[in-house]
């Protein structure tokens, strides 16, 4: 075993920036929802600041999700460049859910009602076995080393093209959620 690779001080000094800018959680406009520990803070400040108005129309369309009532559909705040899905369903066994990709969009889901659990896998780790779908923005892989954690109101996942994922499953017995998925393009 080698010496540790020790990182340049100009990467150390952006992953500092980024994680503090992480922390503060401004970029989430006063929504008081804290993002799941697996979400790559690195690519969610790049996405930030290359389109910070999609950002702030989310997380305010998110921040008021409580207070209006959200019928199952498809939602569009900036045409095909920020849009959402309100969706119903009942949560499944794990065998039975395929973990997906996209290439264009990214995604930030959120349980309204009731929870699931959320496999969660690293994109080194998957092959493709339902080839991609342009039109759905979604291919189907296999993975190696997920991690699955309960998703509910406590908290949002981000997932970023490629990343892995694998949302509905039962978290113990199946059961009724809705949950909100807003799609920003990636740029």
């Amino acid at each position: 075993m080698g010496p540790k690779k020790i990182k340049d001080p100009d990467t150390l000094q952006d992953d500092i920036r980024i994680k503090q800018w992480f922390d503060k959680k401004e970029w989430l406009g006063g929504w008081n929802i804290p993002p799941h520990s697996s979400v790559n803070c690195r690519l969610l400040a790049d996405q930030y600041f290359k389109n910070p108005d999609r950002w702030v129309a989310a997380f305010k369309m998110l921040k008021m999700c409580k207070s209006t009532v959200l019928e199952s559909g498809k939602y569009v705040i900036d045409g095909d460049k920020l849009f959402f899905m309100v969706n119903q369903y009942d949560t499944r066994d794990q065998e039975d859910v395929m973990f997906e990709i996209h290439r264009n969009y990214i995604d930030i889901q959120y349980v309204v009602e009731g929870e699931e659990l959320m496999g969660v896998a690293p994109v080194a780790n998957s092959t493709e076995i339902i080839p991609y779908n342009q039109e759905k923005d979604i291919a189907f892989v296999n993975v190696a080393n997920a991690a699955h954690y309960v998703a509910s109101l406590a908290e949002f996942f981000i997932f970023f093209p490629g990343e892995p994922h694998q949302p509905g499953i039962k978290a113990g017995i199946s059961r009724p959620v809705k949950k909100i998925v807003v799609k920003v393009k990636m740029e």
